[in-house]
């Protein structure tokens, strides 16, 4: 009898510690999820049932893909604004990265131009090898999307196909005649690459963190702030290199790793992280925010990534803002913001020398 009692206590115990790990499981997964840009959304937006081929996407290593797409995206299909990609990854011939890359990214190219015309979206990968979110168009017309695992692969396949003219390192690609575009006093809200501004967990994060902001600076100010202390121990956030973690790193491209999204997970990153997740936090409340982002000199061996941001909407007046050295020099976070009467202009530009702001000239880029 006694024996009976044990078993029936462990079996209680195994079906509760299991229905746990399962919510637990769920949660993690649906906190993922996108959802559409809400200033952007349209009733009849996205794939239009009309001008759709029969033909599925094309897929450049025909015997075995990385990516497989859900199959009701086509081969050519119209949207409006915007359209859902899903699928799931298969890491069976790349197994070294499987724990490294996290992230598909989706190539939207207009008059399929390599340098022109090219907006980059990133859609994290879930632990169950699945990917969901959304891309956006700016152009009307003939769009031609791409997707990848990272730019840096090792398996360049660079073939042609009849329905692509140009080669490729992509996985999969398809068509989408776009007969809406995004607005364009709009297209600051929409993500861009690793800045993945509609993931819902994000959002509501930073809801609740501004709930109390009276005005936009102190929206600023807190976002800035929680990414520079948090609240709670276990929120804090860490700059920490990849390589330092992952050896695999070294000596490869960091910028298609995580998205920001990923980054509030984790709790640890270098400085693209840290401009990429604040300025998905700042879109996420309406704001205009950019990367900046330079090299010491030609051999790129060095580099740094803050933001400036624009909380009047006209564009007159860029404010300087580097989370990650906010984060390293705590005790100086207020120099490193251009939100506070505190902010020194020559601090920002010339402390931390060689390495200092104005030192990052080379290839220096500032985009969304």
């Amino acid at each position: 009898m006694e024996k009976n009692k044990k078993l029936f206590y462990l079996l209680v115990i195994s079906i509760f510690s299991f229905s746990v790990i399962t919510l637990v499981l769920l949660f993690d997964f649906f906190s993922e999820k996108e959802i559409i840009i809400p200033q952007v959304k349209i009733t009849d937006g996205g794939v239009q049932k009309e001008g759709e081929s029969k033909k599925g996407v094309t897929y450049y290593n025909e015997k075995k893909s990385d990516i497989k797409l859900n199959k009701n995206i086509r081969q050519v299909q119209s949207a409006k604004r915007y359209m859902k990609i899903s699928g799931k990854v298969d890491w069976s011939n790349i197994t070294f990265f499987k724990d490294q890359y996290k992230t598909v990214i989706i190539e939207v190219n207009v008059n399929n131009n390599d340098n022109e015309n090219r907006s980059f979206y990133m859609l994290a990968v879930d632990k169950f090898n699945k990917f969901s979110g959304y891309i956006y168009f700016r152009e009307k017309g003939i769009n031609k999307v791409y997707c990848y695992l990272f730019f840096d692969y090792l398996s360049n396949y660079g073939r042609k196909n009849k329905n692509f003219t140009k080669q490729t390192t992509a996985s999969a690609g398809f068509t989408v005649n776009v007969l809406e575009e995004v607005p364009e006093n709009l297209s600051h809200l929409i993500p861009t690459r690793n800045v993945d501004c509609g993931n819902k967990r994000l959002r509501k994060l930073v809801c609740n963190l501004t709930k109390n902001s009276s005005n936009s600076i102190e929206k600023a100010k807190t976002i800035y702030e929680y990414l520079v202390f948090a609240s709670k121990k276990n929120q804090k956030y860490k700059y920490k290199g990849y390589k330092d973690t992952y050896p695999v790193y070294k000596g490869n491209n960091f910028y298609n790793v995580y998205t920001a999204s990923q980054i509030l997970k984790s709790k640890f990153g270098i400085c693209n992280d840290f401009a990429e997740i604040y300025a998905a936090m700042m879109r996420a409340s309406g704001y205009k925010v950019k990367k900046v982002s330079g090299f010491l000199d030609e051999t790129k061996n060095v580099g740094h990534m803050w933001n400036i941001v624009d909380l009047t909407g006209d564009e007159k007046f860029w404010l300087r803002v580097d989370p990650s050295w906010g984060n390293i020099n705590k005790q100086n976070y207020k120099k490193w913001a251009e939100l506070y009467p505190e902010f020194d202009e020559t601090f920002f530009e010339e402390s931390f020398k060689p390495y200092n702001h104005s030192a990052f000239s080379f290839n220096r880029k500032v985009e969304y």
